[in-house]
């Protein structure tokens, strides 16, 4: 079987829409190659200290922007190295195989009204399809904002060239970016709620202290009302 190669430094494809279009299924984009590395899958430290809207629109922010894309092959484990299997006018990983046939299944060939050339068709068809199945791999807990970003990009790229797939970002937007900062605001109220009970019970501590002291201070408030008024030397004679 042959094996999957990272595309060439020199491929450079570069796909311009109307710049009017504030639609995140329809940017001005860029799709690059040439640029290594791709998107880390570490949890971003800001993540906790947004409150909840802010998270969503930073996110759906994050989202639109227009920029190129870093993904590569190496942003998904074993892609790169993963043998070729065909799956109709494309050879994809054999690990995506299923993800293709499911897709296929139920939307159709994505890539019929695309009119870029096969070999880009294939590359951006990949990482698409990698990116469905990352999500079907992972769990909630297990999704970052950076994985969210990278998904986005991937699939951006697909819309770009005419990829059908707008199910693809429905799904990013309305299901799994609403559950992603649902879980971090649910965090967020159950440490306000530990926070909370840690006071409460530090309060009802302080009230029983309170209590005994004064208990205590009246003893020492008959001691101090025979100086009331009068200097400290009063009954000294007496």
């Amino acid at each position: 079987m042959s094996r999957l190669r990272q595309p060439s430094s020199s491929l450079f494809i570069q796909i311009v829409q109307p710049s009017s279009s504030n639609d995140v299924q329809d940017p001005p984009w860029t799709y690059s190659n040439s640029h290594g590395g791709g998107i880390a899958s570490s949890s971003n430290p800001t993540e906790k200290q947004d409150n909840s809207r802010a998270l969503m629109a930073r996110i759906l922010k994050r989202i639109g922007e227009k920029r190129k894309s870093t993904v590569t092959y190496s942003d998904f484990p074993g892609l790169g190295i993963d043998e070729r299997v065909a799956v109709g006018k494309y050879s994809f990983p054999k690990s995506l195989k299923s993800t293709v046939e499911n897709i296929t299944h139920m939307h159709g060939d994505v890539s019929e009204n695309s009119t870029m050339p096969q070999c880009v068709d294939e590359t951006i068809y990949i990482l698409f399809c990698a990116t469905i199945k990352e999500m079907d791999d992972l769990q909630l807990p297990e999704v970052t904002e950076n994985c969210i970003i990278k998904w986005s990009d991937t699939i951006k790229a697909a819309l770009g060239i005419k990829f059908d797939v707008g199910f693809a970002m429905d799904h990013l937007k309305d299901k799994i970016i609403p559950a992603f900062v649902g879980q971090i605001h649910c965090q967020r109220v159950d440490e306000m709620e530990e926070k909370i009970s840690n006071l409460e019970a530090s309060l009802n501590a302080l009230k029983q202290d309170h209590a005994k002291e004064c208990e205590q201070s009246k003893v020492y408030k008959d001691a101090m009302d025979k100086f009331n008024g009068k200097s400290v030397s009063s009954g000294l004679f007496m």
